[in-house]
């Protein structure tokens, strides 16, 4: 059987080798034609101060305001039995809505005096208005037997 390829000879891979070094010594120094131009100095960055239209008497004085609206679906998160005569107090689709509003005061830079009250409000909900009694979590009767404690 006879070789298809022949053998490379020494010759041939020094030629190689030069090629591959002059390519990798030269081609940097190509890469820069033409003369560098002398780079003029950028003008100092102008500093943009975020206007804040809620903040007064030159920012000692910012208010911020805070609006929350969220849709809430339950079904049979009390009780999990999706029978039809199961029907909670606490299932069903309503809005829930929070306000808030805050303001702080900054007389110094080292000091800063921050208060912040909450509105929240229901609507469109079954639920009745009474603070505690059928929320949504909690309010069962082995809870209350717990808090009352043993009965004698």
């Amino acid at each position: 059987m006879s070789n298809p390829t022949p053998p490379i000879s020494l010759k041939n891979l020094r030629s190689i080798a030069k090629l591959f070094c002059a390519v990798l010594f030269v081609l940097p120094v190509t890469m820069r034609a033409g003369e560098q131009l002398a780079a003029k100095p950028s003008p100092p960055p102008v500093e943009k101060k975020e206007v804040n239209p809620l903040s007064f008497w030159d920012g000692k004085i910012i208010l911020d305001i805070d609006e929350r609206v969220r849709l809430e679906v339950r079904n049979n998160n009390r009780d999990f039995s999706a029978g039809t005569g199961h029907h909670e107090v606490t299932d069903g689709t309503w809005l829930l809505n929070r306000f808030r509003l805050g303001m702080a005061f900054v007389p110094s830079p080292w000091i800063k005096v921050y208060g912040q009250t909450q509105d929240s409000r229901e609507a469109f909900s079954e639920r009745p208005n009474i603070p505690g009694v059928n929320g949504a979590e909690g309010d069962d009767r082995q809870q209350r037997r717990d808090e009352q404690g043993p009965t004698l």
